[in-house]
């Protein structure tokens, strides 16, 4: 019951306390105790950042779904001061422009509107990416302006180590390249010439590894040029190519997904023929990949065995392995999405994101490209 008793005073409200258990009094806000000593107590807790039926914190009552920010009720999920929790900023340095959607701090690093990004790559600094229009750019992870690196002819894909960054370009039998330029700028160097269509490239401490879709082969080259090396040839369309410290791991046309020794020697098949589509990542222990005959996301051991579905009925673009995570655009659906590596629930991460393509991802943050737009969102 509600009961009115003498020793209360709240300015502007009526003087009210709880008995018999009253849960919430609407309305009623900034109550103080007045003993006879004449001192006063606060009714309300002293603590920040609380949230539920009704946040509150400092004598402050808030709505439904707001919390208590330095006082003040805010909405987490769309405050630029307080994205997802009290005192977490969402920012980005301008002309980049972030914002905080969901809880997360969702940041447009760049709009190249005329010329799609492709390929992404990032560093402890730097987010690097190419465009169809033949640009490799780059861009600091916290946001800002846009340099140009190189021009090039329709680069592919890119991958960057301390000191280059790194592309394939060209579809023209005879013509394909695989080129460098220092992170900072200056002239691009070629790495290997009088290639095919290269469809994918990655790198290691010493050597640029690709997959060849007109020749069937895989190869490589020292990271300074030189003699290229074939690894494993007469493939059905190697599309996708990963590199670990022994192996080369590669995905064909046909849906199947095979390993060769880094030095070279008989292929083995992982994932037999029909089984993949698209890209395919690694960790430690395995091969993760978008399945066709089970669809969902799967994943085989490195040495081949059983296809387990760690996400079924999910499809995706690119994927990404980091930490206990498998990172995925849906290109479909147009969202960008996690999941636990060993299976779970999907989370998505970002929606509305047209066109989603290529990832990267560290600890701080999940990159990708969209048709017109490089994007980021901060990972908690």
């Amino acid at each position: 019951m509600i009961s009115r008793l003498a020793p209360w005073s709240a300015a502007g409200h009526v003087a009210l306390a709880c008995t018999g258990g009253c849960a919430l009094i609407a309305g009623i806000d900034d109550i103080t105790y007045e003993p006879a000593d004449g001192g006063s107590q606060s009714s309300g807790s002293s603590g920040s950042g609380s949230s539920g039926s009704a946040g509150s914190g400092g004598g402050v009552v808030c709505e439904m779904g707001l919390s208590v920010c330095d006082g003040v009720c805010v909405d987490t999920n769309t405050d630029d001061a307080h994205c997802g929790g009290c005192d977490t900023p969402c920012g980005a340095v301008a002309p980049s422009a972030a914002t905080c959607t969901k809880g997360s701090c969702l940041v447009t690093l760049a709009e190249t509107r005329l010329s799609m990004p492709t390929a992404i790559a990032i560093d402890e600094t730097n987010v690097y990416w190419a465009e169809y229009g033949g640009k490799i750019q780059t861009i600091p992870r916290i946001g800002g302006s846009v340099t140009t690196l190189s021009i090039g002819v329709s680069p592919i894909r890119i991958a960057v180590d301390g000191t280059s960054v790194y592309w394939a370009e060209g579809s023209v039998p005879g013509e394909g390249r695989v080129r460098k330029v220092p992170k900072g700028g200056g002239d691009a160097d070629t790495v290997a010439s009088g290639l095919g269509d290269i469809n994918d490239i990655a790198i290691d401490p010493t050597s640029v590894y690709w997959v060849d879709g007109m020749s069937g082969s895989v190869e490589k080259v020292s990271l300074t040029g030189g003699a290229v090396s074939t690894l494993a040839s007469s493939q059905p369309v190697p599309t996708t190519i990963a590199v670990d410290a022994t192996s080369v791991y590669f995905g064909n046309d046909d849906g199947s997904i095979k390993s060769v020794p880094i030095d070279g020697g008989a292929a083995v098949g992982l994932v037999p023929t029909t089984s993949f589509v698209g890209e395919l990542a690694i960790d430690p222990s395995s091969v993760y990949f978008f399945g066709v005959q089970t669809p969902g996301l799967a994943k085989v051991a490195l040495t081949g065995g059983a296809i387990t579905t760690i996400g079924p009925g999910v499809e995706g673009r690119d994927l990404v392995v980091n930490g206990d995570k498998v990172f995925f655009t849906d290109n479909t659906n147009a969202t960008v999405n996690e999941i636990p590596r060993d299976g779970g629930a999907v989370t998505q991460l970002a929606d509305a994101q047209a066109g989603a393509n290529q990832l990267a991802v560290d600890e701080e943050g999940v990159y990708w490209t969209t048709n017109s737009t490089v994007m980021k969102v901060e990972r908690r």
